[in-house]
């Protein structure tokens, strides 16, 4: 059981957070050793590494070529721009090429990679995933599509008389999901408007559907076999689901679409009117959810957090948003269950006067106990639950989570994303991916 932390400890820890992170001392653990750095053509877009490490699988962003056609409405790059007439678009068309998925080892070798083409049609490969032993691999595809819109804008008359006007505009849209096998055969590629997320074991895909408004297109919720065989279907529509977040749990075995828990079969194991569950345990006992404010606005402020026993079926502790300490902080956040099923950690921020702040919190995840927090965002836990790793101002923080104590800081790099897997790390800035190997690493489960 995990012993409660009394206010001096709470204000003891605060303090040793806060010298720590900047000034980075009394660290017991050596910084991570740089293996390798890879540079690609084009910022890195998605990334996964396998459960051993020694495969790591990325997606870049696409060439860009601009050309000039005043055909098309492209928003102008530059604070202010206006054309004569009042419009502030610029005609420019761009050709997208050459995004792709890479299969890497963790020597830094490319085994194999892949680049999406159909005649006359321009894609971006992203949302990468893969099996923990590198077997499988899942991507979306998203497609550049050219549609006609109508366009107001005020020129410089007087009296003013707005003027409308047709143009073209190029938007992405998902548009398919490919799977392939560690040799880089496709193995099959499903129409689906959504992000794909892979059982460990690689023998199911789920696809959560991408909506970028509640009035916009809608695809529906998909459960593959490894076979590319769809096995069920939850329409959009009969989801009693407002706003993107479909989700499985990290086994593979639960799946929650809005305010329901799924098992593989599509059996309900759980219901709950009005909550959008967003976390399952590994085990599949503990559930999280939310309650927003606007239920049609994924990024609106929440107003109570749920856990639940699922396997009891009851509550096992509730929040609203007043209850929480430095309450302007967490308006909006990201959720996330240590591996080890005791703790869970949210994250957010908020704009303070003129500039922005980042929190994560650490909570005892079966009693909803506050146990401390630190600046920063969290990028990942580790495979055993036993640390995280928290982004703060360009540096890496690398916690033991059971009490904040801080192990290592890596300093002076650019993260924009992280896989890890345990052993080693990769980060990612930027179209450089750079390789470490954790220092003193122990398997703890």
């Amino acid at each position: 059981m995990i012993k409660k932390i009394v206010f001096v400890q709470v204000i003891f820890l605060s303090f040793c957070l806060s010298t720590f992170a900047q000034e980075a001392v009394n660290i017991l653990t050596p910084e991570p050793k740089l293996l390798w750095q890879k540079e690609f053509k084009t910022p890195i877009d998605s990334i996964a590494i396998s459960s051993d490490g020694t495969k790591i699988v990325i997606t870049n962003g696409p060439e860009v070529e601009k050309i000039k056609d005043d055909s098309y409405y492209t928003l102008s790059e530059d604070p202010g721009f206006r054309n004569p007439d009042g419009s502030y678009y610029k005609g420019i068309k761009y050709h997208f090429y050459g995004s792709k998925l890479y299969y890497l080892d963790n020597k830094g070798n490319i085994l194999w990679e892949y680049e999406h083409k159909e005649p006359g049609k321009m894609f971006m490969l992203s949302h990468v995933v893969m099996s923990d032993d590198g077997e499988y691999i899942a991507c979306s595809v998203i497609e550049c599509k050219t549609e006609d819109r109508v366009i107001t804008h005020v020129p410089p008359t007087t009296p003013p008389v707005p003027i409308q006007e047709t143009k073209k505009m190029q938007v992405w849209k998902h548009s398919e999901i490919l799977f392939f096998n560690s040799t880089g055969t496709l193995l099959w590629s499903f129409r689906a408007g959504g992000i794909p997320e892979i059982s460990p074991d690689g023998e199911y895909v789920f696809i959560d559907p991408v909506i970028f408004k509640p009035e916009g297109e809608k695809d529906d919720f998909y459960f593959l076999d490894r076979e590319g065989k769809l096995l069920w279907k939850i329409p959009f529509e009969d989801s009693h689901w407002t706003i993107p977040g479909g989700y499985m749990s990290k086994d593979g075995n639960y799946i929650a679409i809005g305010d329901t828990i799924y098992d593989k079969n599509k059996n309900i194991l759980f219901k709950y009117p009005g909550v959008i569950f967003t976390k399952i345990s590994s085990d599949g006992s503990i559930g999280i959810a939310k309650i927003l404010e606007n239920p049609w606005d994924f990024a609106s402020f929440w107003k109570e957090l749920i856990c639940f026993d699922l396997t009891q079926k009851k509550i096992l502790w509730r929040k609203t948003s007043k209850d929480e300490p430095r309450n302007k902080l967490i308006e909006r956040f990201d959720i996330s269950i240590s591996n080890s099923g005791k703790y869970l950690i949210t994250s957010g921020g908020a704009y303070i006067i003129d500039h922005y702040e980042t929190e994560v919190r650490i909570y005892d995840l079966v009693s909803g106990e506050f146990l401390y927090s630190m600046e920063g965002s969290p990028n990942f836990l580790t495979n055993y639950g036993k640390d995280i790793v928290v982004c703060h101002k360009g540096k890496l923080y690398w916690y033991d989570i059971s009490i904040g104590k801080l192990k290592w800081v890596l300093s002076d790099i650019g993260i924009e994303t992280i896989g890890y897997n345990g052993q080693y790390m990769t980060v990612h800035s930027r179209s450089s991916l750079t390789l470490y190997e954790i220092q003193n690493f122990e398997k703890q489960k």
